[in-house]
């Protein structure tokens, strides 16, 4: 097979997700219809954030930080056991064998963790990573923490009741982390909103932009720490308070970067999914805060409106990208146009179905439905790019291109416009 397959995991793990999608989000569908006699919504939450989604996230990571680290690709020993490690998960949670799946996730985040050492203790000396990945470390510190608590409640070396902190910092948090980090440092630039410092970079100025850049890594880490801690306060009948600190934090790290924009530069249609997602984060948060009785369908405001949309529409990017048909990310698709219809029926059937408890569960079955019909029609669209790969010099080129537009200078200097 194609050493570039290996060396570009998104083409397994962006397939392999749109099935774990389908199997924990299918749970509801069987139980809707009749063909389930109990459910889980324990086993529904730890599949969709810790398969579904983790798939999106261990599949983009594990192609870019290579690229943007200058390291070396990855290798086929690495892409085969996280991809492993996904289906021994998908398994233990299949047989509801919980703190089995919570030691796979472990071993993911783990596996991931020395995937990325690797990778920045061989990149070139004028590399430098964006201080906002910093919410990288807060990811896998909440991911590995929560787990570790749960396992812990579980095996009764704590209280039961800790298992709430243990879900919000692993089914909530990790990905959260991401989204504040890495998202709202590739939001701007895919939505051309980012505005780079044109600077000739001398001896004074890149002094200015070294404190610049300790400062940010400063709100950064201080900003991961409060997030830790509002899970903390919402765990402990504190819930509103710990509701109200990440809307202002989610708010403060969207604006300052800014996240948030009514109009993106860019008027590509998977641009404009990406830019709603932010606004439904954003909104969820603060829906949470006003209606906190209504969280549990609220939160779907994030986890379908945020996360899937800008998981669909960030993994289209990519997928044309590394395909060598970038122009096709101008076209305005049918099919992606139709995605983004469902998502937003589905999150709209999700919301209001708790005002229907005689139909609550047979309207879940209909969400899982409108969501699958979505994720084939993309799965359709990019599915004859997944295995594409055009020449090494088109590949180069593109790969040099997508570094301009997302790094600015740091392509061109040493690194401290980041």
């Amino acid at each position: 097979m194609n050493s570039r397959f290996w060396q570009e995991p998104y083409r397994l793990f962006f397939p392999l997700g749109i099935l774990i999608g389908f199997i924990g989000i299918g749970h509801w569908l069987i139980y809707g219809i009749g063909w389930s006699h109990s459910y889980s919504g324990f086993f529904h939450a730890n599949l969709q954030m810790q398969g579904y989604m983790s798939c999106f996230v261990f599949g983009f990571l594990m192609t870019a930080l290579p690229r943007f680290t200058s390291s070396a690709p990855t290798t086929r020993s690495e892409t085969l056991l996280q991809f492993f490690l996904m289906l021994s998960l998908v398994a233990a949670y299949s047989f509801e064998q919980f703190i089995i799946g919570e030691i796979l996730f472990m071993l993911l985040l783990a596996h991931l963790v020395l995937f990325a050492v690797r990778r920045v203790k061989k990149k070139p000396s004028h590399i430098h990573p964006p201080v906002e990945f910093i919410w990288i470390l807060s990811a896998l510190a909440h991911g590995l923490i929560g787990c570790s608590i749960l396992i812990a409640a579980q095996i009764g070396w704590m209280p039961k009741t800790n298992m709430t902190l243990g879900a919000y910092l692993v089914n909530h948090g990790f990905l959260l982390s991401i989204v504040l980090g890495v998202g709202s440092f590739l939001g701007p630039r895919i939505m051309g909103t980012f505005k780079l410092d044109r600077m000739t970079y001398d001896s004074e100025q890149k002094k200015v932009l070294e404190r610049k850049k300790k400062r940010r890594l400063i709100v950064h880490l201080s900003s991961s720490i409060i997030l830790f801690t509002s899970y903390f306060l919402m765990s402990i009948r504190h819930f509103e308070t710990g509701a109200l600190m990440q809307a202002l934090l989610i708010s403060f790290i969207f604006f300052w970067t800014g996240t948030l924009t009514i109009k993106p530069k860019v008027t590509d249609l998977y641009v404009k999914l990406l830019c709603l997602s932010f606004w439904f984060i954003f909104v969820g948060a603060w829906a949470v805060v006003f209606m906190p009785t209504m969280k549990l369908a609220l939160y779907h405001l994030l986890f379908i409106g945020g996360y899937t949309l800008m998981t669909f529409a960030v993994a289209t990017m990519v997928i044309m990208s590394h395909g060598g048909m970038p122009h096709k990310l101008r076209d305005r698709s049918w099919r992606l146009s139709l995605l983004g219809a469902f998502i937003l029926i589905a999150l709209i059937i999700r919301i209001v179905c708790v005002a229907f408890p005689e139909w609550y569960f047979s309207l879940l079955g209909i969400v899982a439905t409108i969501w699958m019909v979505g994720a084939i029609l993309w799965l359709s669209y990019v599915s004859p790019y997944l295995g594409r790969m055009p020449d090494s010099k088109t590949v180069e080129q593109a790969h040099e291109e997508a570094k301009k537009r997302v790094l600015g200078d740091q392509v061109k200097n040493d690194g401290h416009s980041c």
